[in-house]
């Protein structure tokens, strides 16, 4: 339920419209069942389905239109309730996840920019959401802060209240989550569910410093292998991928 006070709304019986949306739209929505509740100061509503926030109202009486509101309303922040699917991810990505939740929004589908394709800001590690439009739905994840990594690709496939999403290359455990809508982040997920990129697996080691090698040291060293994950992730900023590799009698 809206409710609006104020002045000049009219008798009970008036005709009365309200609309709200972003700064850009401020007549996106109209809030449906409007009734004055008091004569000439307060107005109830009913909200219609939605998203986003920084979100201004202006009430219409018999052709009158009142001046906007602050932009200070908007629909709920996103909430994740729980995320299925591999709980060992693929370094190469590909893998889908289901989450589960509320205040998505409406079927729909956002990709990610690619790096190199001149998509500019989308998320930094201080929360920035240049480049992420109102009507985007988008899933990140990473080890500390949950905005290192972005989903490639996410679909609202029931209205409000479920996604799935596309896991792009990474490397890590325990990554947490954030769902973004309507300009809008959620905390970071409390699931169950723990999810991690699979560990390195090795096929094969060559190389001049791989056999009869010099103790000066020196030789490089070629290794072959699996799930040993990208060189770099995440969309600007991305994040270099540290390499670590140890050797000896035990390994």
């Amino acid at each position: 339920t809206i409710v609006i006070t104020g002045t000049n709304f009219g008798s009970t019986v008036a005709s009365i419209y309200v609309s709200y949306g972003p700064s850009s739209n401020t007549n996106m929505y109209a809030a449906k069942e409007c009734t004055i509740s008091v004569a000439h100061t307060e107005v109830r509503c009913t909200s219609v389905e939605g998203y986003g926030t920084q979100m201004s109202f202006a009430l219409t009486v018999l052709r009158q239109t009142s001046i906007s509101t602050p932009p200070n309303f908007g629909y709920g922040v996103p909430l994740i309730t729980s995320i299925t699917g591999p709980q060992l991810l693929n370094t190469q990505g590909g893998d889908t996840l289901i989450v589960v939740g509320s205040n998505f929004g409406r079927k729909r589908s956002t990709s990610s920019p690619q790096n190199g394709a001149g998509g500019g800001v989308v998320i930094s590690n201080v929360g920035s959401f240049a480049l992420l439009e109102r009507d985007d739905i988008a899933l990140f994840y990473g080890q500390t802060t949950g905005y290192e990594n972005r989903a490639v690709i996410c679909n609202v496939i029931e209205h409000h209240i479920k996604m799935s999403c596309t896991t792009a290359v990474g490397v890590g455990i325990n990554h947490k989550f954030r769902v973004a809508a309507g300009k809008q982040i959620s905390s970071a997920s409390s699931s169950p569910n723990t999810f991690s990129y699979k560990a390195p697996v090795l096929f094969s080691v060559t190389g001049p410093g791989s056999v009869e090698a010099s103790t000066v040291g020196g030789q490089e060293v070629f290794i072959t292998g699996d799930q040993l994950g990208p060189t770099e992730m995440g969309v600007d900023p991305t994040i270099a991928i540290p390499i670590k590799v140890t050797y000896g009698r035990d390994g």
